[in-house]
């Protein structure tokens, strides 16, 4: 686990290519702090919430992790106040599935809503 920071975060422009980016950093930051078993369930969570987010609000958002011993926080921010609603499941659509899969990952996510905008989090498990 780690021993300094345990909080990080970024903004990013509503651009669905910085997405492989934010998984490259979060691969990198999660590996500095010791939570390499962390990585590929944390780098879905963030693509599928950060993807939502660029798509749906259509605009720049935050990206924060956040470790504690009982597991890392991811947290997306935008400026759109409509809270996203998670679709049933349809083989024949494709999206649409992003909130039922953070959901399946995480221990528990959530959305809180904030001025000018909303939050979208998850929580694994460590």
């Amino acid at each position: 686990m780690a021993t300094g920071a345990t909080r990080w975060g970024w903004d990013l422009d509503a651009d669905t290519s910085l997405v492989a980016d934010a998984r490259h950093r979060i691969g990198e930051l999660l590996t500095s702090w010791g939570c390499d078993a962390l990585i590929a369930d944390a780098q879905l969570v963030v693509t599928e919430l950060l993807t939502n987010s660029i798509l749906h609000a259509e605009s720049a958002c935050r990206v924060t992790l956040e470790l504690s011993p009982d597991g890392l926080r991811i947290e997306v921010t935008d400026r759109d106040p409509s809270p996203p609603e998670p679709q049933p499941f349809d083989r024949e659509r494709e999206g649409g599935r992003g909130l039922l899969i953070v959901g399946t990952l995480a221990s528990a996510w959530g959305i809180e809503q904030r001025e000018g905008g909303k939050t979208v989090w998850a929580e694994l498990a460590v």
